[in-house]
């Protein structure tokens, strides 16, 4: 498989996502806002409008375009840091890669039962499809 990167516009047509069949991890938070002024949620596109299967979707309260910090310290993303933030960001991340790169099964349950984030008091929601 192949990585996808990319920071979609909101201009950018909805149908760029269809032909994505492979596995996917998007991450967003209430606070990630598009250049232009647009909400948090034309982030999960990637998410929502390519065919479901093995499709990650993790929201962070609150949490900016850096996710908290996840990035390091980095002068483009003058955002206040958030540890916990960080936190569920890599565990999230690190089981999606352990699952799909390593094909552990051990962490596709984890991803699939949510138990990486019960404990988040609600600061961040997993979905899947």
């Amino acid at each position: 498989g192949s990585v996808r990167h990319c920071q979609p516009l909101p201009s950018r047509p909805r149908s760029l996502w269809r032909d994505m069949t492979a596995p996917s991890f998007t991450v967003t938070g209430h606070n990630d806002r598009g250049r232009e002024g647009s909400g948090w949620q034309w982030r999960t596109d990637p998410y929502r409008l390519s065919p479901p299967g093995d499709k990650y979707l993790l929201v962070l309260k609150d949490a900016y375009h850096d996710m908290g910090g996840v990035v390091g310290n980095n002068p483009l993303y003058e955002y206040p840091p958030n540890e916990r933030q960080v936190a569920l960001v890599k565990t999230a991340s690190l089981a999606f890669w352990n699952a799909y790169v390593r094909g552990s099964a051990e962490a596709e349950q984890s991803l699939a039962s949510r138990r990486l984030i019960r404990d988040s008091n609600a600061v961040a929601e997993l979905q899947t499809r």
